[in-house]
């Protein structure tokens, strides 16, 4: 082979991989914009009220939202507990962790369960 004919065929395969690099630099900016065409929320949930109905014009960085999510799990639940109960709730943590169930008024099977906040800092 001579070294005209290698050159041009060096030349050609250089030619070939720069054509290739600039594809898949396109592939992955049609990635990108496609990604643009979806909204994801931020976590997991279930969707509450629409507050944007399809086809209405939104703004970016506005301050109302689109939809409400419930947040589902991981859950956290707030609540006091009355002064009097406190010693037996210490005694009962200092022997094993405190866990915790939780349901909704007028469900008397606990919905979940979980260990306290409290049993992990003593």
């Amino acid at each position: 082979m001579s070294a005209d004919r290698y050159e041009q065929a060096r030349s050609s395969a250089d030619a070939l991989r720069a054509t290739v690099s600039a594809d898949k630099a396109q592939v992955d900016s049609a990635r990108l914009q496609l990604g643009y065409c979806y909204i994801r929320s931020p976590f997991t949930g279930r969707t509450g009220s629409l507050l944007v109905k399809q086809g209405s014009m939104i703004k970016a960085n506005e301050d109302t939202g689109m939809m409400d999510i419930a947040q589902i799990q991981p859950i956290y639940v707030s609540f006091s507990v009355p002064e009097q109960h406190l010693p037996a709730i210490k005694e009962y943590m200092a022997q094993r962790p405190l866990r915790v169930e939780a349901s909704p008024p007028g469900v008397t099977q606990p919905l979940e369960d979980g260990p306290s906040p409290l049993s992990t800092t003593r």
